[in-house]
């Protein structure tokens, strides 16, 4: 039942108008993440973990966290000193992002080969 909830959320997420930051840091936590509350999933990456996965420094990933955490999609546990954080993320918020304008159709564009 829960696989059935990540294909639309990846979809909405990859329609969405979210970063290409904000995108791969919760695609690489979606990849980590196991399902345990009725609304989301969690996972405890390090922000070091993160960087590599994204491809962008400490700075960015833990920046690109805040932004996420302040727009709702995701929750953050502290895991205390030299633990990782648990990180909560909300599908049901991802899924109700609007597309970004330029997908406004829903449909995916050809590209023009010539």
């Amino acid at each position: 039942e829960e696989f059935g909830k990540t294909l639309p959320t990846m979809a909405a997420l990859r329609d969405s108008g979210l970063t290409i930051y904000e995108k791969g840091v919760l695609y690489a936590l979606m990849t980590r993440a196991r399902p345990v509350y009725e609304q989301g999933w969690t996972c405890w990456p390090s922000v070091r973990t993160l960087a590599l996965d994204v491809g962008a420094a400490p700075s960015k990933i833990t920046s690109v966290l805040a932004s996420l955490e302040s727009m709702g999609l995701l929750l953050r546990e502290s895991g205390g000193p030299r633990r990782s954080n648990n990180y909560v993320i909300d599908y049901m918020a991802i899924q109700a992002l609007p597309p970004h304008p330029s997908r406004h159709d829903g449909e995916a564009r050809s590209i023009r080969r010539g």
